[in-house]
């Protein structure tokens, strides 16, 4: 990338949902001090700020619609500016149609990893041991994103069906949802035993752990939020070589093959959580390796940091004759 650079600078910015602090800073940096200025679109924030759970209480909930109303408009009015950077670089497909619709100009990159240092082996259990399938989750706990409601409801199901599980969550939590997703939800389902909270930990820590796991898991409903957005740790759990469980939202299913290089099921499809579930839990060791296996490899192919450097280079610093990537696949 620095012999790209060639000891040219660009401001690289991210939404900071404040309306008036957006516009100073492509106002003084990008017009009146004439640096390049680049925008970084992973989320549409209008989304995510009108999708807020209110909490119970009249006063928190009256606080809670004037915040979101507050923060769609500020985001509303950002996006109104995306024209107006040298450049827009957007994480999906969804987001880079809309920021080409708004006339601005592109690069889509997708989620990224460091996918060069996993083997890919599974985790392997002894003959005739009854170890239970460890599914793993990492991220911030939610409902809303990324369905642990509709996994939970799963879950239930898969105990009834005489699976034996563990189910490990890592990440924080908001305290508005601590009680429902940790003790509330599993106690209505039957599982709160095979609930394991973690926390926070360290992320060589986490990588070691979701290696330890059998089935990584991203159970993300349909909504503007999910659709719009192409969630990290996809590209994530896939570059530690763990077989991964996902739905079809976003671009997951341009790159996701049901049974090739993972398991994919419709989102909020409890059922066919369950089947899946099922399903890999018969699966035999040397099946559950190449489905690891193969999704490493997707995740080499497509979202390992290292080959996205160049094309964000040529974008950020175009040639002296003005090209750069404008698009990337």
């Amino acid at each position: 990338m620095a012999d790209v650079a060639k000891g040219r600078s660009a401001v690289y910015s991210v939404p900071s949902g404040r309306f008036l602090f957006d516009w100073q800073a492509l106002a003084v940096l990008g017009e009146i001090r004439a640096f390049p200025i680049y925008y970084e679109l992973c989320e549409l924030w209008t989304a995510i700020a009108l999708s807020r759970r209110p909490p119970p209480d009249l006063l928190g909930r009256a606080w809670n619609s004037w915040v979101r109303t507050r923060d769609a408009t500020g985001f509303g009015l950002s996006q109104k500016m995306w024209p107006r950077y040298t450049g827009v670089v957007a994480i999906s497909t969804s987001l880079e149609r809309l920021a080409r619709a708004s006339g601005a100009n592109v690069l889509r990159v997708p989620i990224l990893c460091d996918a060069s240092r996993s083997t890919g082996t599974p985790r392997t259990q002894g003959p005739g041991t009854p170890v239970p399938l460890r599914l793993g989750y990492s991220g911030w706990l939610s409902r809303s994103k990324d369905g642990l409601d509709t996994l939970m409801g799963a879950l239930g199901r898969v105990r009834e069906a005489g699976v034996a599980f563990e189910l490990h969550l890592w990440g924080p939590v908001a305290d508005t949802e601590r009680d429902a997703l940790l003790h509330d939800l599993p106690d209505k389902v039957g599982i709160a035993d095979a609930v394991l909270y973690h926390g926070l930990v360290p992320r060589e820590t986490l990588v070691e752990r979701l290696r330890g796991c059998d089935l990584l898991v991203l159970p993300r409903p349909s909504n503007p939020q999910t659709e719009n957005g192409f969630s990290t740790k996809l590209a994530e759990y896939l570059g530690t070589g763990t077989p991964v469980l996902a739905t079809r939202v976003s671009d997951n299913a341009d790159y996701l093959a049901d049974g090739r290089n993972a398991l994919l099921v419709a989102p909020g499809d409890e059922a066919a959580l369950v089947e899946k579930i099922c399903g890999f839990a018969g699966m035999p060791q040397s099946k559950r390796k190449r489905l690891g296996d193969a999704g490493l490899a997707l995740a080499r192919k497509h979202f390992h940091f290292e080959i996205w450097g160049r094309p964000l280079a040529e974008f950020l610093f175009p040639g002296e004759n003005g090209s750069c990537v404008g698009s990337a696949a």
